[in-house]
């Protein structure tokens, strides 16, 4: 469980490309987020998300908001695996 934390914590600092020097209090951060997510997953929990129908325009006027599709697959992934582990829980009760 910890090494996952790790990974998926270090996974998540190079995608938002976090520097380790002058912001290590971010990765502190990120990290204690990160297994407070696990352990509420583990305990039950469910985390809803959820996105506009449309792209928003960023802080300038501009249509450059976030990729929100991507964002949809990823949380259909997340919902498929959610389904799978919860299938192979109950098969092994």
């Amino acid at each position: 469980k910890v090494s996952g934390i790790e990974k998926i914590t270090a996974d998540l600092v190079e995608s938002l490309k976090i520097k380790n020097d002058g912001q290590g209090d971010k990765i502190g951060a990120l990290d204690k987020a990160v297994q407070n997510l696990v352990n509420f997953i583990e305990s039950g929990g469910e985390v809803d998300f959820i996105i506009p129908d449309e792209e928003t325009e960023d802080e300038d006027g501009n249509g450059k908001g976030p990729n929100y599709g991507n964002l949809r697959i990823t949380f259909q992934e997340i919902r498929q695996l959610e389904t799978k582990i919860k299938l192979l829980e109950s098969s092994n009760t």
